[in-house]
């Protein structure tokens, strides 16, 4: 079916344009998530800012995860909707959203999605898109980037650009976090505190559990920490199940401080920034964590952490892999469930005594 879509996409795509656009006033990012996907966004949204400072520049993007964006000051509106409306493939909803983006009358849409169904939904938001080409999924944008998963994505990304000669701003990630945040932290946040992120791999349309490191390691490896710090629980709502187990089974459990499921993005932020350092599974808190931490050690065992992983000097990940078995198209299928496993509690401990604050 795939190549069938991709062989009749062409053929009513081939009268696009790809001679760029003269004036460049109006600009769209359209991403529907994850937390991470957005976060990684983010270093090319302040290129596309430094090269066009004077634009309007608004990032449409799916409402789980938009509170990543609020307050970046590269990016003048958040555009929100729901992003179930993409996957359950809602025609009329779609058909509004992409309605509601054209009375914009953007110049440019920049598709930071690699299906090819969000480029052809762009079409019908703006007459000019760039995007990537994922074997032969672009049809439907103006201009692509090839993607092959060969390269950081932050940097595969940032590619998008050079079509405007964006210079890159270095590959840092925004998360806006306001004093207010940082003032909940420092509440919520225990002193000496090491920040664990045991959750993550849910997301909608996706559930990869094969991404985590076992529950009962993160116990063993904080009963071993807990001897010298505090350690604080983070995650989202969906992570909060695990969070509490993990708690419950711990030894000391006076030193854990479980926020899991209660904090905004920001407030995630402003925590994790205080701690000395952070232990994490390929999430959206280890890129939170990227945001705000120069010490993360990331566990990784189905992705690759070459084109995922924390880009800060600072930070260690753990890989016992080869390759990754999750592969371009975001498929899990020839993962094995207990891969994690390779992972030992030394292991971790190991990478924490070379990424002491």
């Amino acid at each position: 079916m795939p190549s069938l879509v991709r062989s009749i996409g062409k053929i009513a795509f081939s009268a696009k344009s790809k001679e760029m656009p003269q004036k460049i006033g109006k600009i769209l990012f359209l991403k529907t998530g994850a937390l991470g996907d957005v976060l990684m966004t983010t270093p090319l949204v302040r290129a596309i800012r430094h090269r066009f400072p004077a634009a309007t520049i608004d990032y449409a993007c799916g409402k789980s995860f938009s509170g990543a964006l609020k307050g970046n000051r590269n990016i003048n509106y958040v555009i929100e909707f729901d992003e179930k409306i993409f996957f359950t493939r809602n025609i009329k909803e779609l058909k509004k959203l992409a309605t509601r983006l054209k009375e914009n009358k953007y110049d440019v849409i920049f598709v930071l999605e690699k299906h090819w169904a969000a480029s052809v939904f762009a079409s019908m938001a703006g007459n000019f898109r760039i995007g990537f080409d994922r074997n032969g999924d672009g049809f439907a944008n103006n201009l692509n980037v090839f993607y092959k998963q060969n390269k950081h994505d932050i940097q595969s990304y940032l590619d998008l650009g050079l079509y405007f000669r964006a210079k890159p701003q270095g590959t840092k990630m925004n998360l806006p976090i306001s004093e207010k945040d940082r003032k909940f932290a420092k509440r919520a946040c225990p002193k000496n505190a090491v920040g664990i992120a045991p959750g993550g791999g849910v997301n909608t349309g996706q559930k990869a559990d094969v991404k985590l490191w076992p529950k009962e390691r993160y116990v063993q490896l904080i009963d071993a920490l807990a001897k010298k710090y505090s350690i604080v629980l983070v995650g989202g709502k969906k992570d909060n199940r695990i969070c509490s187990w993990i708690r419950a089974h711990a030894k000391n459990k006076k030193r854990i401080k479980n926020t899991c499921g209660k904090t905004t993005f920001g407030q995630t932020g402003a925590t994790l920034e205080l701690c000395k350092f952070i232990v994490c599974n390929d999430s959206g808190a280890m890129h939170i964590a990227s945001c705000v931490n120069d010490r993360v050690i990331s566990l990784f065992g189905p992705t690759n952490p070459h084109v995922l992983a924390p880009l800060n000097n600072g930070s260690i990940f753990i890989w016992k892999e080869n390759e990754a078995c999750y592969d371009i198209y975001g498929n899990f299928g020839k993962c094995k469930n207990d891969m994690m496993k390779k992972i030992s509690v030394e292991d971790v401990l190991n990478a924490a005594s070379k990424c002491k604050k």
